[in-house]
């Protein structure tokens, strides 16, 4: 859900080689200059994962911060661009059933037997002033059916609404997943766009809003 016509938050996803690649991220900005972002993200990813086949979370993350510095030549120098963006990657390995997790400041959320679990992503974005040689840390978690796999912008839980006009809040986002996720995927959707439309009655949508979520069937 764009602030304005185009978004600084996107989702990205590839099949390679048996396995499957999700990408939710969110890039500094919104409107065209965030949009201008996302499609150098989606074209490096392109390169990155589709040419290049790299599959891993981590070394996808990396690879990208090098290469969206080199894009808009930040070299550290006076009047380079600190523009970048968060990003959680998954990696589902169909043969082995795992999933491989790394994030740029966006979490994993893992829903199973009506508990959220939050996999935390480093603390370092994606290009801007992160160095060429950043790593972002690596989880692997065993693929079960049943369970739901969520990533999201901040963009939903920053949204200011309610009776006192506060944000939402990641807790109350939580609480909302918790509440839908055994619906069909489909339906958790515009439930959730519903209550983010009540939540925000009276108020201008502040950011790009992009909420990713996959559930293995078997």
């Amino acid at each position: 859900r764009p602030k304005d016509i185009v978004s600084g938050d996107f989702y990205w996803f590839k099949e390679v080689d048996g396995k499957l690649v999700f990408i939710c991220a969110d890039c500094t900005g919104h409107g065209v200059p965030g949009a201008f972002m996302s499609m150098i993200g989606s074209d490096r990813l392109q390169i990155i994962v589709e040419e290049r086949k790299v599959l891993n979370p981590g070394k996808i993350l990396s690879e990208l911060n090098v290469a969206i510095k080199s894009s808009l030549k930040q070299d550290g120098q006076t009047g380079s661009t600190k523009d970048g963006m968060d990003a959680a990657v998954c990696t589902i390995d169909l043969e082995s059933n795992e999933l491989r997790y790394a994030g740029a400041n966006r979490p994993l959320w893992i829903v199973e037997n009506g508990e959220l679990e939050e996999v935390k992503a480093t603390k370092v974005a994606v290009a801007g002033f992160t160095p060429d040689e950043q790593i972002y840390e690596e989880h692997v978690i065993p693929l079960k059916a049943g369970v739901k796999y969520y990533m999201t912008s901040d963009g939903y839980a920053d949204q200011f609404g309610g009776i006192k006009g506060k944000k939402l809040k990641v807790k109350t986002m939580k609480e909302f997943i918790l509440n839908v996720c055994n619906n069909e995927i489909g339906t958790q959707r515009d439930e959730l766009e519903k209550n983010l439309i009540e939540w925000m009655k009276g108020y201008e949508q502040i950011d790009d809003v992009c909420v990713v979520g996959f559930e293995p069937v078997h």
